[in-house]
């Protein structure tokens, strides 16, 4: 998958257009849980392959890479930049906003899997 390219918004171009195609790292999975709403105290139960496969689109992953070992930095994909791009794609695909703790966290695939859940987001395992 094409890196950002210098001096382009994650969100849109340099002037306020559509994201650019340089940034479909950005994009969460064509399917996502927006429509999941969850109330305070609710679990939502989703399938684990929704979050494999948000990690091998923001990480430009072949889709039969084995996500579920990785760990920050443990691969060259998984730079601070896609580390990025894999907070956005998780937020979009559950419908979550991360707090910093979150962001920092986000140290590999099973810290995802419990910050979510901390989210109420629990998973079909």
């Amino acid at each position: 998958m094409p890196r950002l390219q210098p001096g382009l918004h994650p969100a849109r171009g340099t002037h306020g257009e559509e994201t650019p195609p340089s940034c479909d790292r950005l994009r969460a999975p064509t399917e996502c849980y927006r429509d999941v709403h969850i109330q305070s105290g609710e679990v939502a139960i989703l399938s684990l392959d929704r979050l494999k496969d948000a990690f091998v689109v923001a990480l430009g992953l072949p889709a039969d890479v084995d996500v579920t070992r990785l760990e920050y930095r443990s691969i060259p994909e998984w730079d601070s930049l896609a580390h990025l791009a894999l907070v956005t794609t998780v937020e979009m695909t559950f419908d979550v906003m991360f707090d910093i703790d979150d962001v920092l966290g986000l140290r590999s695939f099973s810290a995802c899997v419990d910050i979510l859940k901390r989210h109420g987001i629990s998973f079909d395992e």
